[in-house]
């Protein structure tokens, strides 16, 4: 059974620390959607991982809702 996480950001200052905490646990079957939105413009895992997923959202920040509705469609690719 895969895991999908999903975290929306518009600071990626706390992102590294969410990658390790994840990458620590002993279930290793997960996905990591990332959904930076604002000014957020740029941030990659400090390692290289194949379950972990970025998605850059164009413009000005347009809320939760729509944030989640790009994580599921990354998610479901």
């Amino acid at each position: 059974m895969r895991i999908s996480v999903f975290t929306a950001s518009h600071n990626p200052r706390f992102l590294d620390d969410c990658y390790r905490s994840l990458a620590a646990q002993s279930f290793d079957d997960w996905e990591w959607v990332v959904v930076l939105n604002g000014k957020a413009t740029s941030w990659s895992p400090p390692s290289p991982d194949d379950r972990v997923r970025v998605e850059r959202m164009a413009g000005k920040v347009r809320g939760r809702s729509e944030e989640r509705r790009v994580g599921k469609e990354v998610r479901s690719r």
